[in-house]
């Protein structure tokens, strides 16, 4: 039976225990009373047992108990390196007891500031990864062609994921994985803790509360809007316009389909596929082959969906800058593999390979010589890695310092920038310039800001 609570807790500060798997799940009486849930902690804090990562606890009246399925992932991890949990931390947590275990359905954590400082602690991802969607190891190849490898990650719901790699890299089939739409050889796929069933599995491909928006969307042609929206709408009239108005295709019921733009063809395709109410919105390149107003467009409504109707995203996406204001999380994606994930700014300001960076924007890799000057000069470190830098992280000066010089060799007008590419010993730099009074030819000296350097994997 189902039942409800909202907490606020305090994590108290215990010596972190060494890792160790096998912890069992507590239960609870069945009740048709609402539980009050006192306090939510990691675990190992608040048990002061050892546990694989940081599992979640509750406590139930004088009671505490293991939660199932709740083990922070590396990012949110709140224990610091000196062995004591870091944050004080209040929660929201809605759950159910099923059978006598104690199941959490939803749980947002939110950082409430550092015991020792008092200051606001900022977590990278700030959620517990529940059973939204689970994503288990899930493998595929079609034509002697492996397209996906062992993938696996998991979304909390509301959570916003992109998954980004090249062409070929398998995000279209894992999301009509997901979808339902395509059979996995191996691996299973959870959705609200039910197994999502593939093609050779049902009559009817799909799941009901999982839609997916293919970058080949399909009107059919001389329909009016409006009869195209109600073919498959599931809404009362005033909870359907709510829609239209979100995909800002409200204005547009009485036009015929032929007479749309290619954006306002896209949007009305996605507000087709709301007013079947799904909880989990799959978007396949939603703006590739678009002009910048189209693109705003769909960008807002795509935002819109989230904040008012409450639906859960996830969109593949190889735009950087359509993206990284966009995603609670990143996955990147290769070969059929996901290398790294994180938040927007880990991905691209700490790529763990050549790879990620090139995916989110420009960068370049010190040669032996270039990183042995910088060390020297500029105090960089190094170790056994690349050294990345993003254009913006290097400066230039005109100045006669004594440094050794550079020379400007191609200036790129990007809009707000200038993109400068700089022969500086035995290599090309890519340096980003607000200033556009340089001229090629330029002497320049080269300053890096050593604190922002990525350092990268010798192999991707």
């Amino acid at each position: 039976m189902k039942i409800a609570g909202i907490l606020i807790s305090f994590i108290l500060f215990a010596a972190m225990c060494s890792a160790q798997s096998g912890t069992s799940l507590a239960t609870v009486p069945d009740s048709t009373k609402p539980v009050q849930v006192l306090k939510v902690a990691c675990g190992q804090c608040m048990l002061g047992m050892k546990a694989d990562g940081c599992t979640l606890a509750v406590q139930i009246k004088n009671k505490k108990y293991f939660v199932e399925g709740t083990t922070l992932d590396d990012h949110g991890n709140p224990h610091a390196a000196d062995g004591f949990c870091a944050a004080v931390r209040k929660a929201e947590v809605q759950g159910e007891v099923i059978n006598g275990n104690f199941r959490v359905t939803y749980f947002k954590l939110l950082p409430a500031g550092n015991k020792k400082t008092g200051q606001p602690l900022i977590l990278p991802q700030s959620r517990f990864a529940m059973a939204f969607l689970e994503v288990k190891h899930v493998s595929r190849i079609e034509n002697g062609i492996t397209l996906l490898r062992e993938t696996s990650f998991v979304q909390a719901e509301g959570e916003k994921i992109v998954i980004a790699g090249e062409t070929g890299s398998g995000k279209t089939s894992l999301l009509k994985i997901i979808a339902g739409l395509i059979q996995p050889i191996a691996g299973e796929v959870f959705f609200q803790d039910v197994r999502v069933p593939g093609p050779l599995e049902k009559l009817l491909p799909g799941h009901p509360a999982i839609a997916y928006l293919s970058q080949y969307f399909e009107l059919r042609n001389n329909y009016r809007v409006e009869e195209e929206l109600e073919c498959r709408n599931l809404l009362t009239g005033e909870e359907a316009m709510t829609i239209y108005k979100v995909c800002q295709v409200d204005h547009l019921l009485k036009r015929k389909t032929n007479q749309l733009s290619g954006g306002e063809r896209q949007r009305i395709v996605l507000a087709r596929l709301l007013t079947t109410t799904p909880k989990l919105l799959l978007l396949d390149e939603p703006f590739s082959n678009m002009d910048m107003a189209h693109k705003r467009a769909i960008k807002k409504v795509i935002h819109d969906i989230g904040e008012q109707l409450g639906i859960s995203c996830i969109i593949v996406s190889h735009e950087p800058t359509d993206t990284l204001s966009w995603a609670d999380r990143i996955l990147v994606l290769k070969d059929g593999k996901i290398i790294q994930q994180g938040s927007a700014e880990e991905i691209y300001f700490k790529p763990e390979t050549e790879y990620s960076a090139g995916l989110f924007g420009d960068y370049t890799v010190l040669s032996d010589l270039t990183t042995s000057f910088f060390a020297a000069n500029y105090n960089l470190a190094r170790n056994e890695k690349k050294i990345l830098f993003r254009p913006e992280h290097l400066a230039i000066s005109t100045k006669e310092d004594g440094q050794v010089k550079g020379e400007i060799k191609k200036i790129d007008f990007s809009g707000n920038s200038y993109l400068l590419t700089i022969s500086f010993l035995d290599q090309e730099l890519l340096v980003r310039s607000m200033q556009g009074n340089f001229l090629t030819g330029t002497k320049v000296s080269v300053i890096p800001d050593t604190i922002k350097a990525c350092y990268s994997s010798k192999t991707d």
